[in-house]
C-alpha cells in the first residue's frame, strides 16, 4: 500500500511554496479524472517518503497589549529556574509563559538603565544584564548596577557572557573587560587584541575565550592569557565579527558583517555566503536548536534556518510578518523564542502533530471523513466536497455545481475499488468504472443525509442515514427503521464484530445489535453511559469500545463499563477512537486528542485502579483547531503505516505514534511572592513571624513550562494545616486564613502539558510565633493554676462538707438526745411517778394488807415495764446495734418476750445468715417502733393464738413480715381514735420504706415492712 514510513512532505511544500492545489471543478467534469485516480496502479514508492521529512511550525505572538513594556525585544535567555528573561528598550522582563514581570528604573531599586541589550547567567545563578553603558547584577531578588567608564561613546557595551571561574566578560567599544569579585579588568590591543572594538565574546566549556572584534576572531588561552588569531582574512576589507556560537558538536560558528557565516570544524573553516543561499553576507545572530538546526538572523533582520547545508527563510507566511528579527533562543522544551523590532515576542513551536488545511491546499477547512485509498493516498470528505491527498499533493473535487449542498459527511472505498460519497443533504454517490450511480430518498434510501458507510464481510454496503439503516447487496437496497426494531432512525456508526454480529450506533437510541434479523438495543438502562453513540471500535481481543456524547464505554463479554472525567479521561465526549501498536487508545474530542493506555482503562473497569492517566494534544502541539469532528463514519483513520488521522474543524491532523515526542521535562517550580497579612516574605529563606500574624497567608507560585503553560496543573499542601494535597488546577496562588501559631511548610508540585509531574516541587517553611499566652509554659502554668485553684476549692468544699457533717451530726445527736429525753420523760417518768403514787398508797394502806398487796403488785409490774423501757432505750442508743442482723435479733427476741405474757405463741422464720447491712439509728429506731406498734395491736385487738415473725431478703429488699391468725378487720376501716396504722406508714416513709397491709374479718392480719437494701446500705 502507499503509506510507508513517516514523512512530512506537505510541511516542506508549505515552506518552499510548492504545494499543488488542483482547481475546484464540477464533479461531472472530473469524473474521468476521478476514475483515472482510482484505476492508477500502485505507486512505486510510498506516498510520503522519509527522505522528504520536514518540520512544520506554529507561531504565537506577545506584544505590549499582552504585558510587554514595548514591542522591541533585544535579548532572550532562559535561566536555570526555567524563567525566560527578555531585554527591551524600556525594561527587563521575566516571563513564566503566563505572566510578564517588568523591571525598570522606575519600579526597581538598583536599576539605572532600562535599555537591555544582552543577558548572561553565571553557574551560581547570578544574572547579568548589559545596557549601553554598564551592567546590572540580579541576585536574591535585588538589582545592583555597575557603570563602565564615564558614559562616553567608547564605553559602549555590545555584549556579555558568563565566565566559568565567576564573573562576566564584557565586550565594549574600548576593549574587553572582565568583571570579577566586583573589579573590572581591561584588555586592549596592548594585551594582544587586534582591535579595541570588541563586538562579541564567548567562553566555551573548555574555558577558551573567543573574542570577536572589528578585525576578526581571536582566541584567548586560559592558562597563559595570550591572544591568537582564530579567523582572519587579508582578502576581506571588513572582518568584523558580529556573533559567536559553539554548537553541541563542538563546531564554532561566527557571523560576520561582510563575510557571511564562517564555520570552524575540526580546525578547518567553511564559508556560507550569498552563493550558498544567504540573502546577504551580514549575519548578526546565530543560535542552535536541539535538533542541530542553525538559526541565523541576517543584517536586515530576516530569520533563516540552516539544515543540511540549505537555508530556509521564515517570514510573513510563517507569521513573522515584516518585523525585523533581532535575536533567537531555544528553551529547554524545544520552543524557539524570537525577538523582533516592533513586532513583539514570537514563539515558534515544532508541530508534534502535522496539520493540513486550506493553507496546504485542502478545498475546505472543515473536514468530516477520512479513508485510506487502496491505491495510495487519503480520501478526505469536507464541507466543500471531497479531496485526495497523495504524494504531498491535494486534489479537490467539488459537488457544488451538481448539488445545492456540497457537504460530504462520509467518504468510503470498498474492496472492489468503488468510491462511495455520502452527502449531508443529497444522498449517496457511487463511482464504478467511470460511471456515477446515485442513491437518494426517491431511489429507496431511508434519508438523503448520509451519516455512515460500512462494508461487511460479505461485501454488502451498509448506509446509516438520518431516517434509518440501508443495506445495498447485489444492487438491491433494503431499509431498516424503527418499524423493524431499530431503537431510533438516526444512525451514526456501523461495525461488524469478529463473530459477524452487526452493531449500530444511533443518535439517541444507544447501541443496537443486529443478529439473526433482529435488533436488540443496548442503552443507558443496560449500563451505557449515554444514548448518543456515534463511534464503535473493536480491538484485537474482540472488546468493543464505544464513544458517546457523554463518556467512553467498554463492552466486554456482554457487560458494559463506562469511563468519564471522574475516572481520569481528558473529556467526556469521544468522537473517534483509534489504537496504536503499543496498545494505547487515541481518542478525539471537543478539546483535542488524547492518548490513554488500554491496560489502564481495563484496570479501572476491573476495579483494580481508580483513575487513568492521559496525555493530551492540542493547538500547542500543532493542531490548527482543538475541536475534532465526529458523529459520522468513517471519520478517523489509521493507515497501514500506523499513522493516525483525525478530522477537525480546521483541516486534517496526522499523528505518528512511533515518532511523536512527549514533553518529558518536569516543570521547574518557583515560589514568587509570599504575603503574610500584607507583609512580604523572602521565598528563598525560612521565616519566623512575630506573634499576631497568620490572619491572611497568600502565596504566589509558578511552574516554568513554556510549551503550553495554560495546561500546567498544580497541587499544593500546607503541612500543619492541610491533611491532603489540594488540587489547584491551573491556579497559581493559594490562600490561608486564621493560621494558628506553629511550624508550617508550604509545598507545591506541578505537571506539564503532557502530565509529567515534578513531584519534588518546591517548598517554603515558616514559624508563626505564638503570644506568651499561646506557649506551652503558659499552658502548663495555667493548667497548674487551674489544678491549684481546683484543689483549693476542693479543700474549701471539703471543709464546708465537714462542717455540714459536724452540724448534721450535732443536730442528729441533739435530736437523739431530745428523743431519749422525751421517751425517758414519757415512759420512765410516768412509770416512776406511778411507782411513787403506788408506794404512797401501799404505805397508807399497810394496815389493810389486802389493798397494800394489790398496790405492791402494781409496783412490781410497773417496775418491770420500766426495766423493759430502759432496755429499749439502751439498745436504741448503742451504735453497735446499727446493723440489720442486730435489729432482726432484737426484734425476734422482743416479739417473743412481748407476746408471751399475753398468751400468744410467736413463731420465727429467719434467714440462716443475715448480712451485716449498716443501719442508721433513725432507721433502726423507726423499724423497731413500727414492729412494736404492730405487736401491741395484735396483743390488744387480734385475739390471735399464734403470730408468725418472718424476715426475707433478696438482692434489693429486706421484707419483715408479721402475720397473725386472729379475728382480722376490714382493710380501710379503723377503730375510732386509732392512729396506729398511720403512724407505722409515716415511720416507714421517713426511712424510704414501704408498708403493706392485708386483713379480712375472721382471716387474720398480715403486715409487710419493706425496706430497700441499697437505701439502707447507702445510708
Amino acid at each position: 500500500m502507499w503509506f510507508g514510513r513517516a514523512n512530512r512532505l506537505v510541511g516542506r511544500s508549505v515552506v518552499n511554496n510548492r504545494t499543488f492545489l488542483a482547481p475546484l471543478v464540477s464533479l461531472s467534469q472530473r469524473t474521468i479524472a476521478v476514475m483515472a485516480i482510482l484505476a492508477f496502479p500502485l505507486a512505486s514508492r510510498p506516498a510520503f517518503a522519509a527522505e522528504d521529512l520536514d518540520t512544520q511550525y506554529r507561531f504565537d505572538t506577545w506584544r505590549a497589549t499582552q504585558g510587554l513594556p514595548q514591542n522591541t525585544v533585544k535579548a532572550i535567555t532562559q535561566t536555570r529556574d526555567g524563567y525566560l528573561w527578555f531585554g527591551t528598550r524600556f525594561g527587563i522582563v521575566r516571563f513564566d509563559g503566563v505572566t510578564f514581570r517588568v523591571f525598570d528604573r522606575v519600579n526597581t531599586r538598583g536599576l539605572t538603565n532600562d535599555n537591555c541589550i544582552s543577558i548572561a547567567e553565571e553557574k551560581n545563578g547570578v544574572l547579568w544584564f548589559a545596557t549601553w553603558q554598564g551592567v546590572a547584577r540580579y541576585t536574591n531578588g535585588a538589582f545592583a548596577t555597575r557603570l563602565i567608564g564615564a558614559g562616553k561613546l567608547e564605553d559602549r557595551v555590545y555584549s556579555i557572557c558568563a565566565a566559568k571561574q565567576g564573573g562576566i566578560w564584557v565586550a565594549t567599544a574600548d576593549g574587553l573587560r572582565r568583571l570579577q569579585n566586583g573589579t573590572f579588568t581591561r584588555y586592549s590591543t596592548n594585551d594582544g587584541l587586534r582591535s579595541n572594538l570588541v563586538i562579541s565574546v564567548l567562553e566555551d566549556s573548555e574555558e577558551t575565550l573567543w573574542v570577536g572584534t572589528a578585525e576578526g576572531l581571536q582566541r584567548r588561552d586560559s592558562a597563559s592569557g595570550t591572544y591568537s588569531d582564530a579567523w582572519f582574512s587579508n582578502d576581506l576589507p571588513n572582518k568584523r565579527v558580529q556573533c559567536i556560537l559553539k554548537d553541541r558538536a563542538g563546531n564554532l560558528w561566527i557571523g560576520t558583517e561582510a563575510a557571511g557565516i564562517q564555520r570552524r570544524k575540526e580546525g578547518d573553516w567553511t564559508s556560507f555566503t550569498t552563493r550558498d543561499g544567504l540573502p546577504e553576507n551580514r549575519v548578526d545572530f546565530i543560535t542552535e536548536d536541539h535538533d542541530g538546526n542553525i538559526w541565523i538572523v541576517s543584517g536586515k533582520g530576516e530569520l533563516l534556518r540552516l539544515r543540511d547545508g540549505k537555508f530556509t527563510p521564515f517570514g510573513r507566511k510563517e507569521a513573522l510578518s515584516d518585523d525585523v528579527v533581532l535575536c533567537v533562543r531555544e528553551d529547554r522544551e524545544g520552543n524557539l523564542w524570537v525577538g523582533t523590532v516592533f513586532g513583539g515576542l514570537k514563539r515558534v513551536q515544532p508541530r508534534r502533530i502535522q496539520a493540513y488545511s486550506t493553507q496546504e491546499g485542502l478545498g475546505h477547512y472543515d473536514a468530516w471523513s477520512l479513508y485510506e485509498c487502496r491505491r495510495g493516498g487519503l480520501w478526505i470528505g469536507t464541507a466543500g466536497g471531497f479531496s485526495l491527498f497523495r504524494n504531498g499533493k491535494i486534489v479537490n473535487y467539488s459537488l457544488e455545481k451538481e448539488l445545492r449542498d456540497p457537504k460530504v459527511k462520509s467518504v468510503f472505498e470498498d474492496r472492489a475499488g468503488n468510491l462511495w460519497v455520502g452527502t449531508a443533504n443529497a444522498g449517496l454517490r457511487r463511482f464504478t468504472d467511470g460511471k456515477p450511480t446515485a442513491y437518494t430518498h426517491s431511489d429507496g434510501l431511508a434519508n438523503d443525509q448520509v451519516n455512515a458507510l460500512y462494508e461487511d464481510r460479505e461485501g454488502s454496503i451498509w448506509v446509516g442515514t438520518l431516517g434509518g439503516l440501508n443495506r445495498i447487496k447485489n444492487g438491491v437496497l433494503t431499509t431498516y427503521t424503527t418499524k423493524n426494531g431499530l431503537a431510533v432512525d438516526d444512525v451514526r456508526a456501523i461495525h461488524e464484530d469478529h463473530r459477524g454480529t452487526l452493531w449500530i450506533g444511533t443518535y439517541g437510541g444507544g447501541i443496537n445489535r443486529f443478529r439473526d434479523g433482529r435488533f436488540t438495543a443496548l442503552t443507558m438502562r443496560e449500563g451505557l453511559s449515554d444514548n448518543y453513540a456515534w463511534c464503535i471500535y473493536e480491538d484485537k481481543e474482540g472488546v468493543l469500545w464505544i464513544g458517546t456524547e457523554n463518556g467512553l464505554n467498554r463492552l466486554k463479554e456482554g457487560r458494559v463499563k463506562w469511563f468519564k472525567t471522574d475516572q481520569g479521561l481528558f473529556d467526556n465526549v469521544a468522537n473517534d477512537i483509534l489504537e496504536d501498536r503499543q496498545g494505547n487508545l487515541w481518542i478525539s474530542c471537543n478539546r483535542g486528542i488524547y492518548r490513554v493506555s488500554k491496560a489502564e482503562l481495563n484496570a479501572v473497569a476491573d476495579g483494580t485502579a481508580q483513575k487513568v492517566e492521559y496525555v493530551s494534544y492540542g493547538i500547542s502541539d500543532g493542531m490548527l483547531s482543538s475541536e475534532t469532528n465526529g458523529e459520522n463514519q468513517p471519520d478517523a483513520c489509521k493507515t497501514l503505516d500506523g499513522r493516525l488521522w483525525f478530522p477537525t474543524t480546521d483541516g486534517v491532523v496526522m499523528i505518528d505514534p512511533d515518532r511523536i515526542t512527549l514533553n518529558d521535562l518536569p516543570p521547574p517550580l518557583v515560589i514568587e511572592e509570599i504575603l503574610m497579612d500584607r507583609l512580604s516574605l523572602n521565598p528563598n529563606y525560612p521565616a519566623k513571624l512575630e506573634p499576631g500574624r497568620g490572619g491572611v497567608f497568600e502565596i504566589h507560585y509558578t511552574a516554568n513550562s513554556l510549551v503550553a503553560p495554560e495546561k500546567v496543573r498544580f497541587r499544593y499542601c500546607l503541612d500543619g494545616c492541610d491533611r491532603n494535597w489540594v488540587e489547584a488546577g491551573n491556579r497559581r496562588v493559594a490562600y490561608y486564613t486564621n493560621l494558628r501559631p506553629g511550624n508550617y511548610t508550604f509545598r507545591v508540585i506541578a505537571c506539564n502539558n503532557h502530565g509529567v509531574w515534578n513531584n519534588q516541587g518546591t517548598s517554603f517553611t515558616f514559624l508563626l510565633a505564638p503570644h506568651f499566652y499561646q506557649t506551652w509554659p503558659f499552658y502548663a502554668l495555667g493548667s497548674l493554676l487551674v489544678v491549684l485553684v481546683g484543689y483549693g476549692l476542693h479543700w474549701i468544699r471539703l471543709g464546708v462538707v465537714r462542717k455540714i457533717e459536724r452540724l448534721e451530726k450535732q443536730h442528729a445527736l441533739e435530736k437523739e438526745r431530745a428523743r431519749i429525753a422525751h421517751e425517758m420523760h414519757d415512759d420512765l417518768g410516768s412509770s416512776l411517778t406511778q411507782i411513787a403514787l403506788l408506794s404512797e398508797l401501799a404505805s397508807r394502806d399497810l394496815p389493810h394488807a389486802e389493798r397494800a398487796g394489790e398496790h405492791i403488785g402494781k409496783i412490781l409490774t410497773t417496775t418491770r415495764e420500766v426495766f423493759r423501757a430502759m432496755d429499749e432505750i439502751v439498745w436504741a442508743v448503742n451504735p453497735r446495734h446499727d446493723t440489720l442482723s442486730s435489729l432482726v435479733d432484737y426484734l425476734s427476741k422482743y416479739a417473743q418476750d412481748f407476746l408471751r405474757p399475753a398468751g400468744i405463741r410467736c413463731r420465727l422464720d429467719l434467714p440462716a445468715n443475715l448480712p451485716p447491712y449498716p443501719l442508721t439509728t433513725e432507721e433502726r429506731h423507726n423499724l423497731f417502733l413500727t414492729v412494736k406498734e404492730a405487736l401491741n395491736n395484735i396483743a390488744k385487738h387480734a385475739a390471735a393464738p399464734v403470730v408468725w415473725f418472718r424476715v426475707a431478703l433478696d438482692t434489693t429488699h429486706c421484707i419483715i413480715s408479721i402475720e397473725d391468725n386472729g379475728r382480722g378487720f376490714p382493710v380501710g376501716s379503723t377503730r375510732p381514735g386509732g392512729n396506729g396504722l398511720n403512724n407505722m406508714k409515716q415511720r416507714l416513709a421517713v426511712i424510704g420504706g414501704e408498708f403493706k397491709l392485708d386483713s379480712r374479718p375472721g382471716g387474720g392480719t398480715k403486715l409487710e415492712l419493706i425496706v430497700q437494701l441499697k437505701q439502707i446500705q447507702r445510708n
